[in-house]
């Protein structure tokens, strides 16, 4: 019985006539055609933009972190710099290829097309490094460079 069905759904499966056919899919490499060249060229890399207390330990070619404390807001206070460290709002300077940009509520660092905020960010300089210090809530985050 077995072989007999076998040998049925054989013939009839031999008796059928199918095409696959499928577009590819992935993910491909975007180029932009350029009138000049000979070929085309990669495309521009996209702009990053991010929003976190670790945002300036990301920008390892303008800043190197050398410290960082993270907790409970009361415990954290008593670690911050003095208020007369704080770089004023308004202020903006230049580290690295990094442009920092001091704003009352945050920090901004712009580096080429890329765009970093430390929200509810202060800053804080001292002799011989920059601090920021962050506070979300209950919690905060203070980061030395």
């Amino acid at each position: 019985m077995i072989v007999a069905g076998s040998a049925i759904v054989a013939r009839r499966a031999a008796s059928v006539d199918i095409h696959v056919s499928a577009t590819p899919i992935g993910t491909p490499t975007p180029t932009v055609e350029s009138g000049t060249s000979s070929g085309p060229v990669p495309r521009p890399r996209q702009t990053f933009t991010a929003s976190a207390p670790w945002v300036l330990s990301a920008l390892t070619d303008c800043f190197t972190e050398r410290d960082r404390v993270s907790g409970p807001l009361a415990s954290v206070r008593t670690l911050f710099p003095p208020e007369r460290e704080r770089v004023l709002p308004g202020t903006q300077f230049e580290r690295g290829p990094c442009r920092v940009e001091v704003h009352p509520d945050s920090v901004i660092v712009v580096r080429g097309t890329d765009l970093m905020r430390v929200p509810h960010g202060k800053l804080y300089r001292t002799a011989d490094h920059l601090t920021v210090v962050s506070i979300d809530g209950a919690t905060g985050d203070m980061r030395t460079y």
